[in-house]
């Protein structure tokens, strides 16, 4: 999640978007029917443009674990010019220059992005990717990789766009290099839309010597026109039918901010979406974005069967709570991620045990007796 969360921002941040300006963001994996965390990343901003991403892993020992820190520069016009990502070295205990992205414009727009890596204490050249553009509509893009014995790039791939009057792309076709044959036909994309909303993506690969479908996405949208779901489909070559495969829904506060991307996998033997993964992206007042009010937070009943009510006001941000014994064992955790939620214990044996929530740095902690 990590890798795409981050070339989404860039390709965002260069392009000239306005992104979600989130502070944080946590990512969990489904398994075990519950949700487990995997990564988390931190972000600091200057003047409303995030200048550094700090990315953690859990790891088998409940434990953030560093994992990169990625620094962001940018031109006087606030389109990005350059990152750089190093990683964490445990051994060392410090940061090590990992990789660095430069991007370069021609008329407002982003016209190449050189990729380097770190090797034997210099960067090297590591890929090249080159926008082409007529009448200000994207056209082309050409991904090439650097050959380190010959020191030249060479063809990696090609996508060609072919557009509508008003812009917006109709096909992509994305060619691969060979060195004997040259270019080669690899996939095809075709768009539809309503208005300029993208609406659906049929994907297709090259058979030898004609393109076949094996995927379709469908895109839906909430009046504000921000993504709500995706849902991929697969072709199913024996039937010649669509039979599901994935599916992405995000879910937006009344400020237009995303909250959480939920991604879920279609189980064709229960015929039901069976959760994958998630991110969840919430906002501090450190950035001046959002301001934060102290919350207040009712739990109850007390004593309790099993189930415990939290109720937040001024809820706004992610917020978790853990569940211990009176010998300080942690029994259970988990995140409230709106302002009414439950905390189920019935599973607990009948005791005293102590409630923590953590909402925005501050913790609520209450002793509950379970019945």
């Amino acid at each position: 999640m990590k890798i795409f969360t981050l070339a989404v921002l860039f390709l965002a941040l260069a392009f000239g978007m306005d992104g979600q300006k989130f502070t944080r963001s946590l990512s969990q994996e489904w398994k075990d029917s519950g949700w487990h965390d995997d990564s988390r990343a931190t972000l600091t901003y200057q003047n409303g443009l995030a200048v550094t991403i700090l990315d953690e892993d859990w790891d088998d020992t409940n434990f953030w674990e560093k994992g990169s820190f990625t620094t962001i520069s940018y031109n006087s016009d606030k389109t990005i010019s350059q990152y750089v990502d190093q990683e964490w070295d445990k051994v060392n205990s410090k940061w090590e220059n990992s990789f660095m992205g430069e991007f370069f414009y021609s008329n407002g727009k982003v016209s190449s992005i050189l990729s380097k890596s770190w090797k034997n204490s210099v960067w090297e050249n590591e890929s090249l990717i080159n926008y082409n553009y007529t009448s200000g509509f994207l056209v082309s893009e050409e991904y090439k990789t650097w050959d380190l014995v010959t020191s030249e790039w060479e063809n990696g791939s090609l996508s060609t766009y072919t557009n509508r009057p008003d812009g917006l792309a109709s096909t992509k076709v994305t060619q691969n290099w060979d060195d004997d044959t040259g270019w080669e036909n690899g996939s095809k994309e075709i768009y539809s839309y309503t208005g300029s909303n993208r609406t659906q993506v049929v994907y297709q690969m090259w058979m030898g010597d004609y393109w076949s479908d094996y995927q379709r996405e469908t895109i839906t949208y909430n009046q504000r026109g921000d993504v709500v779901t995706s849902r991929i489909e697969t072709f199913d070559f024996l039937t010649s039918g669509l039979m599901n495969s994935y599916l992405s829904t995000n879910t937006y506060n009344s400020s237009g901010d995303i909250t959480e991307e939920l991604g879920q996998e279609w189980n064709s033997t229960t015929s039901q979406w069976d959760n994958d993964n998630r991110t969840i992206y919430y906002y501090d007042s450190s950035t001046g974005i959002d301001g934060v009010l102290p919350p207040a937070v009712r739990m109850f009943p007390n004593p309790t069967y099993g189930i415990i009510n939290v109720e937040i006001g001024n809820f706004n941000s992610l917020g978790k709570y853990s569940v211990s014994d009176l010998t300080g064992r942690v029994r259970k955790t988990g995140y409230i991620v709106s302002n009414s939620s439950e905390i189920d214990l019935t599973y607990l044996r009948p005791g005293v045990y102590v409630v923590k929530v953590n909402l925005g740095g501050s913790d609520i902690v209450m002793k509950f007796i379970k019945k």
